[in-house]
């Protein structure tokens, strides 16, 4: 393993970068690197491939003057040596895919529920890693110890939740005026004052979307509701976030994709109208039948209301 107490990875400054390499280390030669951008506290978490087979795991100090070197991680090669020759970050599985000759490797972001104790867990300086009291967490509320000697507080909201998060979407650049609509609710304890952060959802590198927020309290809680459009003119795939937030600087994300399909428009046939409308025909049939079995047992049994509760 990588002593990370005796080697560190210096970093020049801006005005210098261009003459001056990033980072460097004694006897590694470089060949593949992936960004985390912003694990905590504006910082980026870099995994660092090598011809040796190994991959770093580093980030930078707040102020880009240090990097530090968290740990560096053996693939399974049974002792042979094979350069590492792609990686991929996947946001889905929370880990980096890291190609050989020999295979291909999950490397996890994180593995904070290794160390057992509070001195293990803040001695590992990871960004990904907090000490919430009992436990070593990855991105939950505690304490984290990390670059020049500092600890940190991490603070949460348990009660901010979302509850739906908006669906990746097809938006089909080649039929004029398609409705795109997406949904996100979002709750949180009632008086916490639930927000959009910013009161914007980017989705660079396209414009931010519109919304329209319904509100909404019950037993303790409030709700928040937006109605996304996504019926944007874009000819582009736009990769969004929303952040909704609390009183205190507390937040969740929700991110989605809304994915430009450029394919012809598909002209229905009188056929197919024929049988849409025999179709619409139908439900509204089984919308009477409905009806008049609501009015039946309402009489049945000397009710006013009659209302059918959806199957669980």
């Amino acid at each position: 393993m990588f002593d990370t107490a005796a080697n560190k990875l210096h970093y020049e400054s801006p005005g210098g970068a261009r003459s001056n390499p990033l980072l460097m280390i004694d006897g590694e030669r470089f060949t593949q690197i992936v960004v985390d951008e912003n694990v905590f506290n504006d910082i980026d978490v870099m995994f660092i491939g090598t011809e040796n087979g190994t991959v770093l795991k580093t980030y930078l100090n707040t102020d880009r003057s240090e990097a530090q070197v968290v740990e560096e991680i053996s693939l399974d090669t049974n002792n042979t040596k094979a350069p590492v020759l792609t990686m991929l970050k996947s946001e889905t599985d929370q880990a980096i895919f890291v190609g050989t000759d020999l295979g291909v490797f999950k490397v996890p972001f994180e593995h904070c529920s290794d160390f057992n104790s509070r001195n293990e867990c803040l001695a590992i300086v990871d960004p990904y890693c907090s000490w919430d009291g009992s436990s070593c967490v990855s991105s939950g509320g505690g304490e984290q110890y990390l670059q020049n000697g500092t600890l940190y507080t991490i603070f949460t909201d348990p009660g901010l939740k979302i509850l739906q998060s908006p669906r990746n979407l097809t938006r089909r650049v080649n039929i004029a005026n398609q409705p795109v609509n997406l949904f996100l609710l979002a709750e949180a304890e009632a008086g916490r004052n639930l927000q959009v952060d910013n009161g914007m959802i980017p989705c660079p590198p396209c414009d931010s979307l519109p919304f329209t927020e319904y509100r909404t309290t019950s037993s303790g809680k409030e709700y928040l509701m937006l109605l996304i459009n996504g019926s944007s003119s874009e000819n582009m795939t736009c990769p969004c976030s929303v952040v909704v937030a609390t009183d205190g600087d507390f937040n969740q994300t929700a991110e989605f994709t809304l994915t430009a399909d450029y394919s012809d428009a598909v002209n229905a046939t009188e056929t197919d109208l024929n049988e849409l409308e025999d179709f619409e025909c139908q439900i509204q049939g089984y919308k009477d039948e409905l009806t008049d079995w609501k009015e039946h047992v309402g009489d049945a049994c000397s009710l006013n209301n009659v209302q059918v509760c959806p199957a669980n």
